[in-house]
């Protein structure tokens, strides 16, 4: 156990861990703060795919408002936005759904 991705990473990086766990999203954004390319760690075990989602708390927004947020994210989506959102912050990992 760690206190977070941050120093999950440095463990790896200085070999006290064999491997970490969580959020792709979350430790390939720390892998890259750390200055580690995708060639010095060893495969992916994805043991699960979960959705993103965007949650707002009830009655803050109007439901037009919902509605447009709800069509803004899925363009976003579909033009591919999010795919380079999430490489940027991960390090070029590339975010497959199903994978």
């Amino acid at each position: 156990m760690s206190n977070g991705y941050a120093q999950s990473v440095r463990l790896l990086k200085a070999g006290r861990v064999d491997a970490i766990a969580g959020t792709a999203l979350s430790i390939f954004f720390n892998l890259s703060r750390h200055g580690m390319q995708r060639h010095a760690y060893g495969s992916v075990t994805v043991f699960d795919n979960t959705p993103l989602w965007l949650q707002c708390r009830r009655r803050a927004l109007p439901d037009a408002t919902l509605e447009r947020l709800r069509r803004a994210t899925e363009v976003l989506r579909t033009a591919g936005a999010v795919e380079k959102i999430l490489q940027h912050y991960s390090g070029g990992y590339t975010f497959k759904k199903g994978s």
